[in-house]
């Protein structure tokens, strides 16, 4: 933890607060951590690749190695066509090269070996290197999805033989599904408590019915501006599912069939990754053809404040540079650079709900974009 974190939250009122302000950013600015901050939940194991193996062979390794690659660049890249381009394809056949680590952990799990004959089962971990992998995504003019993001809340009803049961969890097989093709994507998936406050505010006619603003409504308890709500329904030939997904308050309706339940949710995850990755996900660029912004958030009256703002901007992805260009009383202005867009940046800070956007956006004649903000503790 820095030095700043520790500091009492205090009110900087007149000129010589101005002064002090001043000064005290000055001495620990740099004494400032990438640390977490408030944008969004930060989503660890990006570049990890598990599965259960009866064979450590090498061959064996080779062919997961390039299974796991593939998995690992769709999370970081949030984008399953990824897989298609020719730098891709190349950098998987050499997949081994991009390992950072690989072992094995014995297991006491059974597993049918290729002659169907029940053996033990190890369980072979790999990681792979990030710093390789985005230098190959960027060099390939993909996307890159950093690690902070958005929480998404799934109010989802499995309806079968005239009942509505809701999905709660992880212990319950549509929940263990959507959990883990949420993780193989590298989406924050999150369950309702389920408690009275919650079943005071929706009802399973109103996810059925896929109503908008009652499970937004709803929603709001958690702090989340995304949501996903469901119907999963079991057919003579598999599952159907009906879904609504909203991104800040962007809505759009899935409709999927499949054979099985891990299918269906599979799909159903596999569109909410892709619609969020295109938000959220951002293309590099670098030297002068970064986005120039100049960032000015009013209401930051405290070094608590500051830390947090200072913090959370530093470990945004596309942010490639961070300065503190100015303080007026409670106004601070940063000046950043940051790959993707103007556009895909704000989306990001409407992440924060300290954050509120009082002005239009505007980019001058150096091709320099203006933002105003409001910090509300």
């Amino acid at each position: 933890m820095s030095m700043i974190a520790r500091l009492p939250s205090r009110k900087f009122t007149g000129r010589s607060g101005a002064r002090g302000w001043w000064l005290l950013i000055t001495v620990q600015l740099l004494m400032l951590p990438f640390g977490s901050g408030a944008w969004a939940l930060e989503v660890e194991g990006l570049t990890r690749f598990s599965t259960l193996v009866t064979s450590r062979a090498p061959e064996a390794r080779a062919k997961l190695a390039r299974r796991g690659l593939g998995e690992v660049i769709v999370r970081l890249s949030g984008s399953s066509s990824a897989l298609s381009e020719p730098a891709v394809l190349d950098a998987l056949d050499r997949a081994e090269a991009y390992l950072a680590q690989a072992r094995y952990e014995s297991t006491e799990l059974m597993l049918d070996d290729e002659s169907g004959t029940p053996v033990p089962a190890d369980r072979l971990i790999m990681t792979f290197n990030q710093d390789s992998l985005e230098t190959l995504l960027r060099d390939a003019g993909l996307p890159i999805w950093g690690k902070d993001r958005p929480q998404v809340i799934c109010w989802v009803i499995v309806d079968g033989s005239g009942d509505e049961n809701w999905v709660a969890g992880e212990s319950e097989e549509a929940g263990a599904w959507l959990l883990a093709q949420g993780r193989r994507r590298g989406l924050a998936l999150q369950f309702p408590l389920f408690d009275l406050t919650d079943q005071m505010a929706i009802s399973a006619g109103n996810v059925r019915q896929l109503q908008a603003d009652n499970i937004a409504t709803a929603s709001r308890r958690y702090g989340a501006s995304h949501f996903v709500a469901g119907v999963i329904t079991p057919t003579a030939s598999g599952y159907r599912g009906r879904w609504l997904v909203s991104l800040q308050g962007e809505s759009f309706v899935l409709e999927e069939q499949a054979a099985s339940l891990d299918a269906v949710t599979a799909l159903a995850v596999g569109a909410l990754a892709d619609r969020m990755a295109a938000r959220y996900a951002v293309r590099a660029a670098g030297g002068d053809a970064a986005t120039r912004i100049q960032l000015t958030i009013e209401g930051v009256d405290s070094l608590d404040a500051y830390a947090n703002l200072n913090e959370a901007l530093r470990k945004l992805s596309p942010v490639k540079r961070t300065e503190l260009a100015e303080v007026r009383g409670e106004t601070l202005v940063f000046q950043l650079q940051v790959e993707g867009s103007a556009a895909q940046f704000m989306d990001l800070l409407a992440l924060n709900r300290r954050l509120r956007s009082g002005f239009e956006a505007e980019q001058d004649s150096t091709r320099l974009w203006r933002l105003h903000y409001r910090y509300v503790p």
